[in-house]
């Protein structure tokens, strides 16, 4: 407890001085601010202060020439006296050459803001700033998240945040690349940079979309591969209607690009602020979808500590004589191959606890199944503990560490094989089960992939909804403001 307070210490710490530093650049550049005006004939324009107690015209100068029109642009220097606000016109509005600039001055008399663009003297390097303290919270949530996994990862927590740090980095990166090439711009403003942030996930769906949709058709196949070996299902059609509702929605951003929009300033405005919405939302359960792919392929991969007890081997269908399947043979060669190199590294032998009960077209118990197949395999009796009840996965490990903690070894150490598809699941399940264990996996045809993956996503969202909703809604809130407001 005393450590995590001296973190929480140090954070609120680091915050502060990021705070003082960003005060102390926000005076020591304020007092003047410069103006950037784009003009339509080669003269300087003439420009008007309503309250000239608050602020002069330092000076004007030409600067350059926009490439695309070719006018010039001047720069207007102005220097606070007062605090309050004022009006600055630019040119001949009446003839529609001209524009007007509300100016606000707070402070010490130093602080000068362009209300008309948000833009003010250093605002840039606040703009700079701002970027490091969100690069440091996506480290910080990537560090979080790495040593939570290390004690729970398998947990629909866990992955979840993870799903939320890739999404969380993502648009930190899209934002910081193209504040990059905006910020060496003397002309941007802050506003420009809220509304590039407002759309940071339509740049990050772009930038996706050529792998989300390469996944979505993986997986199609996948589908139409399991149809033909396993019949006409609706969890075999996950893949296929996963690409029928990605080329939906990627069809819905195209058809509602700002290009093809006509309107009002106000239906604009809904217009930027629903496109903002959805294509958030959109790559946040992208991101969502790729953190539990990655979730599922680290589990698949992980080769437990040989220093086990225990080795639950879950069950599956049996042949109709009573013998293994291939894909329930996989799990058990998976488990003598992991109590071998055990066995080689210098560890005791551990014991099987197959676990499966009788289904109703099955003649024996898979548990018996199991039993009488690693008997073949030179394993004695005495290292085997069947569990022949259990009708499904969870059941196998409730009933598996039940008949553990019976022989008196409530501190064993355990592992579990299963196919390697599913492991993230099955220690999923054993977590909610209270078994602290590490998972192996068998490997099986490459059309079961996909489609498991899917499955997890599926029940990650229905695991996590009371975390999903409101992460939803303050998403549609944030970003639904902001694009509305900064048009």
């Amino acid at each position: 407890m005393r450590a995590n307070e001296q973190k929480l210490a140090g954070l609120i710490l680091l915050f502060s001085v990021l705070g003082i530093v960003s005060l102390i650049l926000a005076f020591q550049m304020g007092g003047t601010l410069t103006l950037y005006a784009t003009q339509w004939t080669n003269e300087l324009p003439e420009v008007t202060v309503e309250d000239p107690s608050v602020i002069s015209i330092a000076r004007i100068t030409p600067v350059t020439v926009e490439p695309m029109s070719g006018r010039p642009v001047v720069e207007i220097e102005m220097q606070s006296h007062h605090s309050g606000r004022t009006w600055v016109h630019i040119g001949n509005e009446a003839a529609g050459q001209g524009q007007s600039h509300l100016i606000v001055v707070r402070g010490l008399h130093n602080m000068i803001f362009d209300r008309s663009s948000a833009r003010y003297k250093g605002s840039r390097w606040m703009a700079v700033l701002g970027l490091v303290v969100l690069l440091m919270v996506c480290v910080g949530l990537w560090k979080w998240v790495i040593r939570r996994s290390r004690h729970r990862f398998f947990s629909a927590r866990t992955i979840l945040l993870f799903g939320m740090t890739i999404f969380v980095t993502g648009m930190s990166l899209i934002f910081a690349f193209a504040c990059l090439l905006i910020l060496p711009n003397p002309r941007s403003d802050v506003l420009g940079m809220w509304d590039l942030f407002s759309q940071s996930g339509y740049y990050f769906l772009i930038c996706t979309a050529p792998a989300l949709i390469a996944l979505a058709l993986t997986v199609a196949l996948s589908n139409l591969a399991l149809v033909r070996h396993e019949g006409m299902r609706l969890r075999n059609l996950l893949g296929i209607i996963l690409l029928l509702l990605i080329i939906a929605g990627l069809m819905f951003i195209l058809q509602n690009d700002d290009r093809f929009f006509t309107g009002t300033l106000t239906d604009y405005k809904i217009h930027s602020a629903v496109t903002s919405v959805y294509t958030t939302c959109f790559v946040f359960f992208e991101s969502l979808l790729f953190g539990t792919i990655l979730a599922a392929l680290i589990a698949a991969i992980h080769e437990p500590k040989p220093d086990k007890d225990y080795v639950i081997i879950c069950g599956c269908q049996i042949a109709k004589d009573g013998k293994l399947l291939p894909l329930l043979r996989g799990r058990v060669d998976r488990a003598l191959a992991f109590a071998a190199q055990q066995e080689r590294s210098g560890g005791k032998p551990p014991v099987f606890v197959p676990a499966g009960g009788q289904g109703a077209d099955e003649c024996r118990t898979e548990a018996g199944a199991m039993a009488e197949y690693l008997q073949e395999k030179g394993i004695p009796a005495e290292r085997i503990l069947e569990e022949g009840q259990s009708v499904n996965t969870f059941e196998n490990l409730v009933n598996a560490r039940r008949l553990i903690e019976q022989r008196n070894d409530k501190d064993a150490r355990i592992a579990f094989s299963t196919t390697n598809y599913h492991v993230l699941r099955t220690g999923i399940l054993a977590a909610n089960a209270g078994m602290e264990a590490e998972g192996m996996g068998s490997p099986t045809k490459w059309y079961f992939w996909p489609n498991a993956f899917l499955r997890e996503f599926v029940g990650l969202l229905v695991a996590e909804w009371r975390l999903l909703i409101p992460a939803l809604l303050a998403l549609i809130l944030f970003f639904g403001v902001l694009a509305f407001t900064t048009i």
